[in-house]
């Protein structure tokens, strides 16, 4: 009885350690996974989804594809270095593609706050269906880069 309860305890404590939590835009076609949770956060535009805690932060822009060159929705490494540039990063690393989302690509900087260097990814990934692309960014405040990269890797594009 005493190792049914053990083991019991370890496998609920494990499963409340491992929670994932779903967020998905049915308007947007796009979804991804944290173990945090995250408050959805109103933004000053319709084409921005936003999503945060004390310890990540998670936006979305969509942009018609037709605003973006045709190099652009044709290299995503190409366009997510370029966005994180134009979002002021300076040392940028290269990150990868994603498993769920075939035409996606990140990269990997830091942002400084008041004492640490945060780590964030930006990721550009197109929809073509859709004629989008998603501009993404995830914000690790507690320096939780693992998590930062799994949230990255977790997004899909949903039918």
């Amino acid at each position: 009885m005493k190792t049914l309860l053990i083991s019991l305890l370890t496998f609920f404590s494990f499963h409340y350690i491992s929670a994932q939590n779903l967020y998905t835009s049915e308007k947007f076609k796009i979804s991804f996974v944290t173990t945090d949770i995250l408050e959805n956060y109103i933004t000053e535009s319709d084409s921005v989804l936003g999503y945060d805690n004390h310890d990540y932060a998670v936006d979305i822009e969509i942009v018609p594809i037709s605003e973006e060159s045709e190099y652009t929705i044709d290299n995503e490494k190409y366009s997510a270095r370029k966005l994180a540039k134009y979002l002021g990063f300076k040392k940028v690393v290269d990150g990868n593609t994603i498993p769920y989302v075939k035409h996606a690509f990140y990269v990997t900087s830091k942002q400084k706050d008041q004492t640490n260097m945060v780590p964030v990814y930006i990721m550009v990934i197109v929809n073509h269906e859709l004629k989008v692309a998603y501009e993404i960014t995830v914000y690790c405040y507690n320096m939780n880069s693992v998590e930062g990269e799994q949230i990255i890797k977790s997004f899909r594009i949903i039918k």
